[in-house]
């Protein structure tokens, strides 16, 4: 099946709400995948926030996957979502989860927010959400799902920029000779 995925901790509430929202939204017909670990009472929150929505029979929770599960789950997604807040602590963030995104090859929807711009640009290497409107998410899911070559064009263009900017094979040298100064 279809699916697009989130993949963090379960006390990212804000951001995690967001996603279901959006992917209320949308007219898609994919399932939704959220892996997600935390605390008790937080992933109580989210399966409750998911109870409460009209898609819940298309939004699957999974936690505390092996790695080559995780893995296989990222390469096999539609798209992976890693939105941020529009926010002073999220302005200062650039997760390492969104290296590992561009490491499988596969389409990014992310925010055009602090350093991300840097890297990504839209409908290039990424789907850049311009602000925490969740029809703007809705409709970048619909628009994923309904264009095969954005997809791909997408997914080469994050694994382009992982290849370039995120390998740690680049910078190996580079540290080495830090340490040994």
């Amino acid at each position: 099946e279809n699916y697009f995925m989130y993949c963090g901790s379960s006390d990212y509430l804000e951001t995690i709400n967001f996603i279901i929202e959006g992917f209320e939204k949308s007219n898609t017909k994919s399932k939704l995948l959220l892996v997600i670990n935390g605390s008790q009472k937080s992933m109580k929150v989210v399966n409750d926030r998911i109870n409460r929505s009209i898609y819940k029979n298309n939004i699957t929770v999974k936690s505390y996957l092996p790695k080559d599960l995780l893995w296989n789950y990222y390469k096999n997604a539609l798209a992976l979502l890693i939105p941020l807040n529009f926010n002073q602590r999220d302005k200062a963030r650039f997760p390492h989860k969104i290296g590992e995104y561009c490491a499988v090859g596969r389409p990014i929807m992310t925010s055009d927010w602090g350093e991300i711009p840097v890297y990504f640009q839209n409908n290039e290497n990424a789907i850049l959400l311009r602000n925490n409107d969740a029809k703007e998410l809705g409709n970048a899911l619909d628009v994923i799902e309904n264009e095969p070559e954005l997809r791909q064009k997408l997914g080469q263009g994050a694994l382009k920029l992982a290849q370039e900017h995120f390998d740690y094979k680049l910078y190996g040298t580079g540290i080495l000779k830090f340490v040994n100064q």
